[in-house]
């Protein structure tokens, strides 16, 4: 009988930071735990920066988009951290 082990592979919390900031969801995404409510919420955050930056005459720069950016770089990054934690 042979035995496959599956390895969990471990996520970068800093990639998943920016990865966030720049487009929020996305770092959801790369973190990806199979049917964990920010997984799925990840595609509903990308569809919803991008229907805003289609329908606002706002730049990136306004803190209507950088403080969102923030918080979801910061929970990315706590969640690729609990990520590695689990693995082990």
């Amino acid at each position: 009988m042979i035995m496959v082990s599956r390895k969990r592979y471990e996520k970068n919390p800093s990639l998943a930071a920016l990865l966030n900031f720049v487009l929020w969801g996305l770092g959801y995404i790369y973190v990806w735990r199979f049917g964990h409510i920010k997984s799925i919420s990840g595609l509903i955050l990308i569809i919803l920066q991008i229907a805003l930056w289609k329908i606002s005459t706002v730049k990136f720069e306004n803190p209507i988009f950088v403080i969102p950016s923030l918080f979801f770089a910061y929970d990315a990054y706590k969640d690729a951290k609990k990520f590695q934690t689990k693995s082990l």
